[in-house]
């Protein structure tokens, strides 16, 4: 089966990390792993918000550089790039939290068993290495048993009913109406858009934000929607 992945690994940091995360960046690459780091693939003139989401959809393992620096003001952007990997129906993805220096962690890392490099020795560099690789590069394949008889079908738990297509990005916010017969959808396209849930139709698509539409809600009594942008702004 052909590898769907075009990175071995996506290095997320904070810029007053960059010295010690270009090093890993170079050591990583020698080892023989493809290293998306941002140095090496955004050029001038990219869309850097286009540019990271291409890289995270196109890497089988994020590792999150911590440090205090990483977990101060930059923290709400790492947070949220971390999303797809620390989802686990992400099938074949790994999510790695790295220690560069003493810090807090954030309750929604400490559930994570994170890779010790405040000192970064040889076995620290190689369990991050083990980590990143396939596992079927470093375990033999074993052959399934066959079952004694077809397993029986189950019935589904969910069926799909229908795609709702039209945003340019990745959809980060959804919010459905009070009577259940419409959503709405904020998307890194910098829209928002109305679909009504029994014909799969856009009823609109609402302009204005100039960054991704990251949060979304509608009030109680379904007249009014609010969002959430990267712009710094909410609108109603």
């Amino acid at each position: 089966m052909a590898d769907r992945f075009i990175y071995d690994v996506f290095l997320s940091h904070n810029s007053q990390d960059k010295p010690r995360v270009r090093a890993l960046a170079e050591d990583l690459r020698a080892a023989g792993l493809r290293v998306w780091f941002d140095e090496w693939v955004i050029k001038p003139g990219d869309d850097i918000d286009s540019a990271i989401e291409r890289g995270l959809e196109a890497a089988r393992a994020q590792v999150l550089c911590l440090s205090p620096a990483a977990l101060g003001s930059d923290w709400v952007t790492l947070e949220r790039s971390t999303v797809l990997f620390r989802d686990p129906t992400n099938v074949g993805r790994r999510f790695i939290p790295l220690l560069l220096a003493n810090c807090e962690l954030p309750d929604a890392l400490r559930r994570y068993k994170y890779v010790d490099c405040r000192r970064m020795t040889k076995a620290a560099f190689a369990e991050l290495l083990a980590a990143c690789r396939l596992e079927t590069e470093s375990a033999p394949s074993v052959p399934a048993k066959k079952p004694a008889q077809p397993p029986k079908r189950a019935e589904p738990l969910a069926l799909l009913e229908r795609k709702l297509t039209g945003h340019k990005g990745w959809v980060w916010s959804l919010a459905v109406s009070p009577d259940g017969t419409w959503v709405t959808s904020g998307s890194s396209d910098h829209t928002v858009k109305i679909w009504d849930l029994e014909t799969g139709a856009c009823r609109a698509t609402l302009h204005g934000h100039a960054s991704y539409v990251n949060s979304i809600a509608i009030t109680p009594d379904g007249k009014r929607i609010l969002s959430a942008s990267g712009d710094n702004s909410v609108r109603v």
